[in-house]
Parts: structure tokens; C-alpha cells; sequence
């Protein structure tokens, strides 16, 4: 029993240092094209293993090969990582089976949308009537047994200051009118 959690701390390690290491490469500092077929394939894999090990099915469209868009791959990985952990944060408290994130990638119009949705709890009650004050910072629902906020409440804000950051795109809520929460990147054709 103790070499079967053995293994598993040491895959987990593994991929932790496999995460580490794909975000601070140098080519994603550098702002290029990216193709968002092979980036969100490299997601998913990155991904695979951890969302596996709770339970969590990530699907995600399969992406037309023109979707190009010049960005720094690392403030990608900034907006959607930010988006998969606040998603498996909200899953791993809710009963509901499957357990799902999907992402669609496609193109409307002059638009390059990039849609994440779970099937979690969704938006917490104390944003009903306000939802945006979530991209707020320091603004979090995520609180302790006692009903304190703990979280830091910094990465949807990071998220939206780094969709700010590029000229023509913009970050919103998705409605979801059963359970689960949606978030929607749009990004100008050609930007």
C-alpha cells in the first residue's frame, strides 16, 4: 500500500514539474502567433492526468487550424489555467456526475470566442443581482468552514487585466441557466 502512494506522489511531482517547467518557457514569452488547435492540445494534455485523478472530464471542440491569434502564450496560460482551477475548485463541491469543463474555440464573425463552462455550483448567490464585481480585485467566494473568505481573490482579476492588455478583446460571463458557471474570451480576427 505505501509503494501505491508512493507512485502516486511521485506522478504528481512529475506533473507538477512538467506544468512548471511548459509555463515558464522562453518561446512563451515572446509575443508570436499562436495557433489555438496545437496550444489548447498542449493544454489538455497538460491538464489530463490532475483533472483524471478527480473525476473531471475536460472536452474541447475540435478547433478549425486557422485560428491563429499574436499573443504571449504565457498570458494565455495566465487566463485559461485560472479558469480550469476555479472550475475543479467549484466541482470538487457538488455531487452533480459527470463532472465536466468544456471549451470551445471557433470563430464569430470577427471574433475569435473562447468559451469555458462547467457543470459546477456556479455563480455564488452574493453575485446574482452584480456578477462583474468577480473580476474585482482582491473579490472571492471561496471561504472556510466558517464562512470566511480565504481565497485570494486575485485570479479572475489577473485573468481580466490580461485580456485588457490586448487590444480588441474582451472577458464576460456566460449565462448558465441550470448549474455550472461560463466564461467567454473574445479575441479580434487578425488582432
Amino acid at each position: 500500500r505505501s509503494i501505491e502512494l508512493i507512485k502516486q506522489e511521485d506522478q504528481k511531482l512529475q506533473q507538477w514539474l512538467q506544468y512548471s517547467l511548459n509555463t515558464i518557457r522562453r518561446d512563451k514569452r515572446e509575443r508570436r502567433m499562436v495557433s489555438l488547435r496545437d496550444y489548447f492540445l498542449s493544454f489538455e494534455q497538460l491538464w489530463k492526468e490532475s483533472l483524471q485523478r478527480k473525476s473531471i472530464i475536460l472536452t474541447i471542440n475540435e478547433i478549425p487550424a486557422d485560428l491563429s491569434i499574436k499573443a504571449f502564450e504565457m498570458d494565455l496560460d495566465s487566463i485559461f489555467n485560472n479558469f480550469v482551477a476555479n472550475s475543479v475548485y467549484s466541482l470538487l463541491r457538488t455531487d452533480i456526475k459527470p463532472k465536466k469543463i468544456m471549451v470551445s474555440v471557433y470563430r464569430d464573425h470577427d471574433f475569435i470566442s473562447i468559451d469555458f463552462i462547467d457543470n459546477g455550483n456556479g455563480l455564488d448567490k452574493e453575485y446574482q443581482d452584480n456578477p462583474n464585481i468577480i473580476f474585482n480585485a482582491l473579490e472571492t467566494s471561496t471561504k472556510d468552514k466558517y464562512g470566511n473568505k480565504i481565497g485570494t481573490g486575485m485570479g479572475l482579476y489577473i485573468a481580466k487585466s490580461v485580456v485588457d492588455s490586448y487590444r480588441d478583446a474582451t472577458i464576460g460571463l456566460i449565462p448558465t441557466y441550470n448549474n455550472g458557471f461560463g466564461i467567454k474570451v473574445l479575441f479580434t480576427l487578425n488582432n
